[in-house]
């Protein structure tokens, strides 16, 4: 196989006080095989494939021409926005953080079925963090995928079962966590 992959990617912050922080990540990506084709043995049906598939020269084998295609995982756009902003009160120290991350229409499998091209997703979470200002611990409340969407990552067809088996992303997750620092620090 042979690809042509090029992009261009922007990381901008902003902080309009010191308390508060913007922050967006910018992908694009033009990816795309311009070549890419295998072989496999002739069965008494063709190929399980989205990609063209023809009888070789060579007996009893397919050849399979997926140049062309998008690569997989290779979402043509890709946004990752979150923001931050702390409080105090008193000795403690509130920072909330939250963000989304967005990618455009992907590929998750190689035969590039259908099936295997899913549409665009977002992805979001939220965080709220305690610290005391005099204090070696820090307190924090979080919620992962606040959608609560099982998004596939990759899809693969098993050939024993005759079927596509996929992997999906985390469910929402809801959490505390709670660190500390052990021994002495330099100020």
């Amino acid at each position: 196989g042979n690809s042509r992959i090029r992009g261009l990617e922007a990381d901008v912050r902003f902080r309009p006080q010191s308390s508060t922080q913007l922050r967006a990540i910018v992908q694009f990506l033009d990816a795309e095989y311009r070549s890419f084709s295998y072989v496999q043995v002739r069965t008494p049906v063709p190929p399980l494939t989205g990609c063209a598939a023809a009888l070789s020269a060579v007996p009893n084998l397919y050849t399979v021409d997926c140049g062309e295609k998008q690569p997989y995982n290779s979402p043509r756009w890709a946004l990752s926005l979150e923001a931050r902003q702390s409080f105090v009160l008193k000795n403690l120290t509130v920072t909330a953080l939250a963000g989304t991350h967005f990618r455009s229409e992907r590929n998750i499998g190689f035969a590039f079925l259908p099936e295997q091209r899913i549409e665009a997703t977002w992805t979001s979470h939220a965080q709220l963090i305690l610290t005391p200002s005099d204090g070696p611990w820090e307190l924090a409340a979080f919620v992962r995928n606040i959608e609560g969407d099982r998004i596939p990552q990759f899809m693969i067809y098993h050939p024993f079962s005759n079927a596509l088996v996929a992997a999906t992303s985390t469910p929402r997750v809801l959490g505390l966590r709670l660190s500390t620092r052990f021994g002495t620090q330099n100020r």
